[in-house]
């Protein structure tokens, strides 16, 4: 009956997921805000996220797409945990995001695409001994884990207005599962049984995105857009849990390329992250979060007049949920290049990026991410 009760309270722990039980700081709560960029778009510290037709944040940028075509993403991220003088490594296998456009008329562009908002996926170990008496204990190991993520479905449209200015509109559909499960083993199978718990928790809810596009000279663009997040509903192995709110989130991104084969980009955006705290009232606080990037894209001589573009960037952002009361900030500086296939018809973009993420606690936490990205048109 005692072990009952302590593995109850641990599955209570885990829900509420805090830092000591998931042995990471960027997966708190409902996870790490992966997607929703290309791999050009990393590369370049995010700097173009507004102006980037493959990247999901503004529809608008969709009328630069092109050809008609299809995009797949590839991320594996390396990470590192430190805490209390241990080491924790892992590696997360992720397909952050899935685009295509269709060219419907000179002037509309539909696109659609699958991207992450949130991903949770950690795992961690803790063994220990249970003393059965003043003189005898048994070992055990507790194997704590999360496996899911919430996916953001988008369709959008773009429509070019003029030579300079374009508008865009985008529908998001927000559904995902999470399954966050406890696995308890003990030294003395004979004398003890293993336990197993697990908990799905699936999320569900819409938003939509406004945006534009504007460039008043071949050598500025300037890309805006904003989200307003609608109902997002939350339950617990198929129980209805609570309802709060999608993230809204605005944000803009300014390009320079007044230098030949030179650009220089800056991004903000600014996201809404509270309104999914009556989702989860009794986890990790959402914070309201900061995402700051500037980058460069610096175009070379290739094959058979190609060019190849080498780029490279910085990013600042306040990740979503708190670690133990305290704000996660992330810094990323990231490099990468892009290759041109088949008379542009395609094109191979990849990125390496390197993360630091620190909150005000004794525990550090550093990542490396690769981001490889495939456009075709057919």
């Amino acid at each position: 009956m005692k072990r009952t009760v302590l593995i109850t309270a641990l599955g209570a722990a885990v829900l509420a997921a805090p830092a000591a039980a998931q042995g990471t700081l960027s997966t708190q709560g409902f996870g790490y805000p992966a997607g929703g960029m290309s791999s050009r778009a990393l590369s370049v510290g995010g700097s173009v996220a507004e102006l980037d037709p493959v990247s999901t944040l503004n529809p608008a940028a969709l009328t630069t797409w092109g050809r008609s075509g299809l995009y797949g993403q590839f991320g594996p991220e390396i990470r590192v945990v430190k805490a209390g003088g241990t080491q924790e490594n892992s590696t997360i296998i992720r397909f952050p995001l899935f685009a295509g456009a269709l060219t419907a008329t000179e002037q509309v562009i539909i696109g659609f695409s699958f991207s992450n908002l949130l991903d949770r996926t950690w795992g961690t170990q803790v063994s220990g001994y249970y003393h059965t008496s003043a003189t005898d204990s048994v070992a055990y190991t507790q194997n704590f884990a999360s496996a899911g993520a919430i996916t953001d479905v988008r369709g959008a449209v773009g429509w070019r207005l003029s030579s300079t200015l374009r508008l865009g509109a985008a529908f998001h559909l927000y559904t995902g599962q999470q399954t966050v499960s406890i696995n308890e083993t003990f030294a003395d199978t004979a004398g003890f049984a293993s336990f197993f718990q697990a908990t799905f928790v699936n999320v569900s809810g819409i938003g939509g995105t406004f945006g534009l596009a504007y460039a008043p000279s071949p050598y500025v663009a300037l890309g805006l857009s904003g989200t307003l997040g609608g109902v997002m509903r939350g339950r617990r192995n198929d129980s209805l849990v609570t309802a709060g709110r999608a993230p809204s989130r605005a944000g803009a991104s300014v390009l320079f390329a007044g230098i030949t084969g030179v650009s220089i980009a800056a991004n903000a955006e600014w996201t809404q992250w509270s309104n999914m705290e009556a989702l989860a009232p009794s986890g990790p606080k959402p914070v309201d979060a900061w995402d700051y990037g500037v980058g460069t894209e610096i175009k070379l001589p290739g094959i058979a007049g190609t060019e190849v573009p080498l780029r490279a960037g910085i990013r600042w952002r306040t990740l979503p949920f708190q670690a133990d009361s305290q704000t996660v900030r992330e810094t990323v500086a990231s490099f990468g290049f892009g290759i041109p296939v088949s008379n542009n018809r395609g094109r191979f973009d990849f990125g390496v990026l390197r993360a630091w993420r620190r909150a005000d606690l004794p525990v550090q936490e550093n990542a490396w991410t690769f981001s490889i990205g495939v456009l075709v048109r057919p």
